[in-house]
């Protein structure tokens, strides 16, 4: 039986890796920002979004991550971010349905290259954001900043 846990880092550490060669750097924040609300979890959101200050997401944006405003709505979006944000919230609802204009204008915006990277990027954080609410684990604590509202998020509930 192959190690789960080995599978799961090399799963994490060459889907980034790969993913931001192919994507900028702000991009893939974005997507992994948009997927850790979307599921929600807290421990995820506390991961993948304590530095959105270095990657210049400003508070509209934040408030798009936290689904509060539509991707298109939100002016400091490219129409590329805006269409990744949508696409990485897709790939995380349940059941998954994509809407056609949503895939064209992805389609538009992207190469094939660009949006398999998305495509396994939001997949790898819904896939560590489901176990990690599975397992219970709590906030790691890389963030302080209420700005993420990270307590929001936490389903964690001791009885």
């Amino acid at each position: 039986m192959p190690d789960m846990g080995t599978a799961s880092g090399y799963l994490e550490l060459n889907v980034e890796n790969e993913a931001s060669k192919v994507l900028d750097k702000r991009l893939v924040y974005l997507v992994r920002m948009a997927v850790s609300y979307r599921v929600p979890c807290a421990f995820a959101i506390d991961v993948n979004s304590w530095e959105y200050k270095k990657f210049n997401v400003s508070s509209e944006e934040l408030d798009c991550m936290k689904g509060r405003i539509s991707p298109d709505k939100v002016k400091s979006f490219s129409k590329r971010e805006a269409a990744a944000v949508k696409y990485a919230v897709a790939m995380s609802n349940t059941p998954v349905v994509f809407d056609g204009r949503l895939l064209d204008s992805v389609r538009k915006l992207f190469s094939r290259e660009e949006i398999v990277a998305m495509s396994v990027l939001a997949a790898k954080v819904n896939y560590w954001a489901r176990l990690i609410e599975a397992w219970r684990i709590k906030p790691a604590g890389y963030s302080d900043d209420g700005a993420l509202e990270i307590e929001k998020y936490n389903t964690y509930i001791e009885k």
